[in-house]
């Protein structure tokens, strides 16, 4: 970069006496010019992928967490409906079973419902990260090209807009080196994908923690005080809701924090 910034400069000064801008200028200037130019176009599916990868884990794994909630929801409910019945009487037998049936259809019904909006959730969740890696990548490689184009008109124009005269070309065949900038996009993409993947981890053992303390709670209310049970397990599941969601949240926001960092350094929106 340094020599093209030192042959750009020599452009403004091409009459200075005692120094002719040559052929091997432009080439390296070039050289130069693309090597930043190519890194945003071989930055973009990878980006995207890790960008689509993450938003696919972040639905997939909210829609999760939903059914899990609404398992644990029928276990509850179930256990309920049957704590009810054990607690009827030869007087009352024939309306508590009556009961217990309505009360497992709703909790089954209920129970349904979850499980499709979670699914429904889903699916809207997924059909937006993929819209959004579509559009993104789109315009991140038109802006891309954008550059490359930049970058050699302005060596052609340079080379156009010189008289060497008759004299030979001063220029020596040149590799220009390409994939330093590209190497550095792919290691600074690992790092994230890794960063990503470590706190989906830390996530989902959380989160599983939190369901098996439920389970726990569930369960020792089965053998509590008949009456209670119903208020004990109610409060388990508020409990297990209210930190599971907010563990998520905060998972979310590690995941999108991640991959905002990533754009700001690589330029990507």
């Amino acid at each position: 970069m340094v020599r093209w910034l030192l042959s750009a400069a020599t452009l403004v000064a091409l009459t200075a006496p005692g120094y002719a801008l040559t052929e091997q200028d432009i080439v390296e200037g070039l050289g130069d010019d693309l090597a930043e130019a190519v890194a945003p176009l071989h930055r973009v599916v990878p980006a995207q992928q890790l960008s689509l990868t993450a938003s696919l884990d972040l639905a997939g794994d909210r829609a999760q967490l939903d059914m899990d909630l609404a398992l644990r929801a029928l276990a509850a409910d179930l256990a309920i409906a049957s704590g009810n019945l054990s607690l009827a009487g030869r007087d009352t037998a024939f309306v508590a079973r009556q009961q217990y049936i309505n009360d497992v259809s709703q909790a089954v019904t209920k129970y349904q419902q979850a499980v499709a909006t979670s699914y429904n959730g889903w699916t809207a969740g997924a059909a937006q990260a993929y819209q959004n890696s579509q559009q993104n990548g789109s315009q991140n490689l038109q802006t891309a090209f954008q550059g490359l184009t930049a970058a050699h008109q302005r060596a052609m124009q340079a080379m156009a807009g010189s008289d060497w005269g008759e004299a030979p070309p001063v220029a020596r065949p040149t590799l220009p080196y390409l994939a330093g900038g590209v190497n550095e996009d792919a290691e600074r993409l690992a790092e994230a994908a890794f960063v990503i993947s470590e706190a989906r981890q830390s996530y989902l053992a959380d989160v599983n923690a939190l369901l098996a303390a439920c389970d726990e709670r569930l369960e020792a209310a089965t053998t509590g005080d008949r009456d209670a049970m119903a208020v004990a397990m109610t409060e388990a599941l508020r409990n297990l809701n209210e930190t599971s969601c907010r563990r998520y949240l905060q998972y979310d926001a590690d995941v999108r924090h991640v991959l905002a960092a990533l754009c700001d350094t690589c330029g990507t929106p």
